[in-house]
């Protein structure tokens, strides 16, 4: 998925999914979003591969979009859009490997950035590299073991550095 304007998407813009096919193996691999623009979106990337016979991911590379006013636009209404994440893992694979999100920006969300859901720490499979986050200082970063983190400088880098295992993401809070 290569340069698109991706743009007042009611639900995900862009969603890499598979579950609920109890007799199926899934494989997803060798997938590349690049140079997207999304925004007005309720979610912007969302991924799950579950509940199947045997799951596996890998091979995805994330890199060089700009996320933008997640929250916002025509699918967000009231009582819905505080909950709305620019990038979700809902499900862990049985199997994920080289999953790799970097260079992208994700510029303001009335939602959170970055959720998590189950709790599963993305143990290496996950990768995440010069990401830049950009949020105003009374909003959310991360949705993580039904805990809220604030986007605050201390928080989100120790956030990310420890969960996300970004090292070298670039964090503003706008005031």
């Amino acid at each position: 998925v290569w340069n698109n304007w991706i743009y007042q998407i009611y639900d995900t813009g862009i969603t890499h999914q598979f579950h609920r096919q109890k007799d199926i193996c899934c494989t997803q691999e060798n997938v590349e979003y690049f140079d997207n623009l999304i925004e007005y979106c309720f979610w912007f990337f969302e991924y799950y591969n579950t509940d199947a016979k045997y799951c596996i991911t890998r091979n995805i590379h994330v890199h060089h979009n700009f996320c933008r006013f997640g929250g916002c636009g025509w699918g967000c209404t009231p009582g819905r859009w505080w909950k709305s994440p620019m990038y979700s893992f809902m499900k862990k694979a049985d199997e994920t490997e080289n999953y790799l999100t970097e260079k992208n920006i994700f510029q303001f969300t009335r939602g959170i950035i970055y959720a998590h859901l189950p709790p599963v720490a993305p143990e290496g499979a996950l990768i995440f590299k010069e990401n830049v986050y950009i949020q105003y200082a009374s909003e959310r970063f991360a949705l993580w073991d039904n805990r809220e983190i604030p986007f605050t400088r201390d928080d989100v880098a120790t956030f990310a550095r420890n969960v996300l295992k970004e090292e070298d993401g670039t964090y503003i809070c706008v005031r």
